[in-house]
């Protein structure tokens, strides 16, 4: 059953997954890679949702998201064990797990309300051509693949990182997608040009890079970034 979830979503918006890594400043392979990884990412996150809605215990959920996430990040990163990445793992398992099971709950009372309005309302995504009822969106194959991009977008632009200090780089240089999609925090970051172990200001929020969770970032600029950077 999750095997077939996957196959479909993976059939339909692999192509949205390439237009998303598609204006980043990266080569080829690694555009391909990340697309990979989405798709990676993808799977675990809607067999995490598939045990939701088996009523699988929270805390094996927690357990198969924390393991599954690392993994996958170890076998792209080339190394297992990586100090980061299991910090990583752990924090974005429990954001999507908590997040997941705090709208599905507050999802759940609104349609017990026969004040509420929630079953007829929807989000659209222009980007898919498609509109998923909000009743359905937190455990849904878009969402899943939408969390898959993040994931990979997290893990790919750390281990950016990390080859380029290996490689004995010192300067980064934070970059936007320059559309009008880019939200103005990252806008007011683009092009930006820091020592490589120096901190982004990235709103209220400290970066190490787009998608760095380990100073507490705030989930409004890590969500859906597209963002990357460059070394010299």
């Amino acid at each position: 059953m999750a095997i077939q979830r996957f196959d479909e979503v993976e059939n339909l918006y692999r192509g949205y997954s390439e237009s998303w890594f598609d204006k980043m400043d990266i080569s080829e392979g690694d555009k391909k890679r990340r697309v990979q990884l989405s798709l990676d990412y993808c799977e675990i996150i809607i067999m995490l949702f598939m045990m939701i809605e088996e009523n699988e215990t929270r805390d094996n959920i927690h357990r198969f998201a924390e393991e599954r996430l690392n993994v996958i990040a170890d076998r792209y990163i080339g190394k297992d064990d990586v100090a980061y990445i299991n910090d990583w793992a752990k924090i974005e398992a429990d954001n999507i797990v908590d997040k997941t099971f705090e709208k599905i709950a507050e999802v759940e009372q609104e349609t017990e309300n026969p004040e509420s309005d929630t079953s007829e309302s929807t989000y659209h995504f222009e980007e898919f051509g498609v509109d998923v009822p909000k009743t359905e969106y937190w455990t849904s194959d878009i969402r899943g693949l939408l969390l898959g991009i993040e994931c990979a977008n997290s893990v790919a632009n750390y281990y950016e990182l990390y080859d380029a200090l290996e490689k004995g780089y010192t300067r980064k240089v934070w970059l936007t997608e320059a559309d009008n999609r880019v939200r103005a925090t990252h806008q007011r970051v683009d092009h930006v040009d820091i020592p490589i172990t120096d901190l982004f200001e990235v709103g209220d929020s400290l970066l190490l890079f787009p998608g760095d969770v380990s100073n507490g970032a705030s989930p409004q600029e890590i969500d859906n970034c597209r963002c990357t950077l460059s070394f010299y």
